[in-house]
Formats: structure tokens, C-alpha cells, sequence
């Protein structure tokens, strides 16, 4: 996924997937040095679990499920 699909994902919240987890963008972040970034939640039934803070290259590797 892009940079800008994946900001369009987090605006959509749509659901992103590695292959093994379900995720949802919570918001884009800006990290110190200017580095743009993400914060993510996996996501499952029943069970939160914390926000993670991850760069564009991870999210980069991830894909967006079809509704």
C-alpha cells in the first residue's frame, strides 16, 4: 500500500492486514525528525489491544481488505 492509500485508509477506517493480523490505522503520526509515520491497532473480537507506533515501510508491506 502507499503512503497516501494508506491515509485514505486511516480517513476510511478500513481494516489493513500483513497476511497474519487484522489492523486499523488509528491516525498518522509525525515521528521526531520529521519522519511520517502510523499509529495501528490490531484488531479482534472481543480483545483490544494497545496502539503501536510503526513507520510508512511496515505499512507499505500491508494491504487494505475489500469490504
Amino acid at each position: 500500500m502507499k503512503y497516501k492509500d494508506a491515509i485514505k485508509a486511516a480517513k476510511d477506517g478500513a481494516l489493513i492486514t500483513d497476511g497474519e493480523h487484522i489492523y486499523k490505522i488509528i491516525d498518522p503520526k509525525t515521528f521526531s525528525g520529521n519522519l511520517p509515520g502510523f499509529i495501528i491497532q490490531r484488531q479482534t473480537r472481543g480483545v483490544p489491544f494497545d496502539e503501536i507506533d510503526v513507520d510508512p515501510i511496515t505499512v507499505t508491506n500491508m494491504w487494505r481488505l475489500k469490504k
